[in-house]
């Protein structure tokens, strides 16, 4: 019976070791995912994928509801802090996208194109409950332009020297929204 992919399993060497495997075949195999070839490119059998994931088809929810728990908790810690600056949440989604890269670039390219759009938006309502803007479209277009950015850093390769530079142009995206946006570019 598979289950949840979580933190307890991937300390297990074996079990890290496996979807480690598994993933490098993914992303090897990226467009055309068939079982046969998985379990020769990863060299694992065809029970430890059922194992794991049940079946091909659910790798990638599997994978997606993993990386979104652990985004939400990053997410959680970093809005504990009093005073929290738009640089800071930026810097720190883009060193979790760098820290989680196979996974995303894995999930980026098998279906889940929007997970960078997704995990922007759950910045909403925290940004809503600050007050520091409350209309949802403008919230939304703001949103498009940064996974824009984001994603041609993704699309780059995830280099880590890019992130301020990357930063900075969400910098400068909010700051021409900041009629719009008010507060929050400050």
């Amino acid at each position: 019976m598979p289950s949840k992919i979580t933190e307890k399993k991937l300390k297990n060497k074996r079990f890290r070791r496996t979807e480690e495997s598994l993933l490098a075949a993914l992303l090897v195999t990226r467009d055309t995912v068939s079982l046969e070839r998985l379990i020769r490119l990863a060299r694992i059998s065809r029970s430890t994928i059922y194992r794991h994931h049940g079946t091909v088809q659910k790798i990638v929810p599997n994978y997606h509801e993993y990386i979104m728990a652990k985004y939400k908790r990053m997410l959680k810690s970093l809005f504990k802090i009093k005073h929290i600056r738009i640089k800071s949440i930026y810097h720190s989604i883009l060193d979790f996208l760098k820290t989680y890269q196979q996974i995303i670039d894995f999930l980026y390219h098998n279906g889940d194109s929007r997970i960078i759009e997704e995990m922007l938006l759950l910045l909403e309502p925290k940004i809503i409950d600050f007050g520091k803007i409350a209309d949802k479209d403008t919230f939304a277009i703001y949103t498009k332009g940064i996974s824009a950015v984001i994603e041609k850093w993704i699309s780059d390769g995830f280099n880590k020297s890019d992130i301020p530079r990357v930063v900075e142009k969400i910098i400068y995206l909010t700051n021409t929204a900041k009629p719009y946006l008010a507060p929050i570019a400050d």
